[in-house]
C-alpha cells in the first residue's frame, strides 16, 4: 500500500465523520411554515430553497380571474382559479 493512499483514506474518513456529525446537529427545517419569520430574526437559508407554492399564474383576458398551479403536497399539484371581484377560489 502506498503511504499516500493511507493518508487519503484517513482524510476521507475524517471528512465523512465531520459531515455526518454536522448533519446530525443541523436544525430541522419546517417546510410547512407559511408565515414569515419575525423582522428581528434572520431569514433561514432553507426558505430560499422551498418548493414554490404558486407556479404559472395567468390572468384571464378580462382581468377578473387568476389561475395558477398550486403545490398541495409532495408530488401533488392543483389548478386553482381565484376570482378577483368576489375573492372566491
Amino acid at each position: 500500500m502506498h503511504p499516500g493512499d493511507l493518508l487519503s483514506a484517513s482524510v476521507r474518513a475524517l471528512l465523512f465523520a465531520l459531515a455526518t456529525a454536522s448533519l446530525a446537529a443541523a436544525p430541522k427545517f419546517d417546510l410547512e411554515r407559511v408565515t414569515p419569520v419575525p423582522a428581528t430574526e434572520p431569514i433561514p437559508t432553507m426558505d430560499f430553497f422551498r418548493p414554490r407554492v404558486l407556479s404559472q399564474p395567468v390572468l384571464n383576458p378580462s382581468g377578473t380571474y387568476i389561475a395558477a398551479v398550486v403545490t398541495a403536497g409532495e408530488d401533488k399539484h392543483e389548478l386553482q382559479v381565484y376570482g378577483l371581484a368576489d375573492h372566491m377560489i
